[in-house]
């Protein structure tokens, strides 16, 4: 078929790009990874307060709760160490507690037994994952739920920055494939035949970009010496598309008047002027739309807008979305 001829034409200049890969700004790479890792740091110390306060409602105290080791000299005899110099009669160190921002058990056991959170399952069994987390973020008011998410989405960094370390080249490398989408996209991959290679297509988009610079993976992707990238985007494409297709002929108005639609979409499901519309409501008023034209109902534009919560510092309960939902 014409498909079929066309996507094995691209194969060639496929090839030539995953020979050729992209630069790496090894430097800021390896700068990146060291502020994640602090940043992770920040989370775990955040929380510490709340575990404190929640100490005595955790009920899986064998996950947080270790013994000391057993003292040398005397190994804890029940006579023995009543003589014992070296740990002065205990038998064995203090015990001591440590929680965990990255175990499942234990997010599980703060999450429903200690700050008494609706229980969220699969398949009957408790669950404590980011879908998990972002259906709760906005019904917990002690910040632990959203100091999870960050640290995911910290340790989600992490390992994309870890995987764009470069060949002796300081090149990283994808391996395109023309036929890989039933829409006729590429698909990127990593393949064990080409060294240091990795999905370039998946990287953070300007969204988390613009809210965190942690998250701007893509400027560790830097040109060669005497050459440059070129960006070129389109202004609110896709809703301007569906307004034509639909015939919306309010919205091609606004926008030949120069109007912010997403700002007027806030406007309109929060009730409020133009310039009232703040930049939380703006995101949710972008995420509507944007959502929303595709025929998604309020369950999922609920997941959607808390996905970003971490990032965006905007989290709704169902009870908002189906409102906006309705509202839109």
């Amino acid at each position: 078929s014409d498909i079929s001829r066309f996507s094995f034409s691209l194969l060639a200049p496929c090839r030539a790009m995953t020979a050729r890969g992209l630069r790496v700004n090894e430097t800021l790479r390896q700068e990146r990874l060291a502020a994640l890792t602090a940043a992770a740091e920040q989370q775990r110390a955040a929380v510490e307060p709340i575990i404190t306060e929640l100490k005595e409602r955790l009920q899986s105290r064998n996950l947080y709760w270790k013994a000391g080791k057993v003292c040398r000299t005397c190994r804890n005899g029940s006579k023995k160490r009543l003589f014992c110099t070296s740990c002065n009669g205990k038998g064995k160190g203090d015990t001591s507690f440590s929680f965990n921002l990255g175990s499942e058990q234990q997010l599980k056991d703060v999450l429903y037994n200690g700050l008494k959170l609706p229980k969220r399952t699969q398949d009957g069994k408790l669950v404590s994952d980011e879908e998990a987390l972002q259906s709760l973020v906005a019904l917990d008011k002690s910040g632990f739920v959203a100091a999870a998410l960050r640290f995911a989405k910290l340790d989600t960094m992490r390992g994309i920055y870890e995987r764009l370390e470069p060949g002796v080249d300081g090149h990283v490398r994808t391996v395109f494939n023309p036929a890989g989408t039933y829409t006729g996209r590429f698909s990127s991959a990593e393949a064990f035949y080409v060294p240091h290679s990795t999905n370039l297509q998946n990287l953070p988009g300007e969204l988390e970009a613009a809210r965190n610079p942690l998250y701007a993976v893509r400027d560790c992707i830097v040109p060669d010496p005497g050459e440059v990238f070129l960006y070129a985007d389109l202004s609110q494409s896709e809703a301007r598309i569906v307004a034509r297709l639909c015939d919306d002929r309010l919205l091609m108005d606004l926008w030949e008047q120069g109007r912010d639609i997403h700002k007027w979409t806030a406007s309109a499901i929060y009730g409020c002027k133009e310039e009232e519309v703040t930049a939380e409501q703006r995101y949710v008023g972008k995420r509507a739309r944007h959502a929303l034209n595709y025929g998604e109902g309020p369950n999922k534009f609920w997941r959607v807008v808390n996905a970003d919560a971490d990032v965006t510092g905007v989290a709704i309960t169902l009870a908002e979305a189906k409102r906006i939902h309705g509202a839109y």
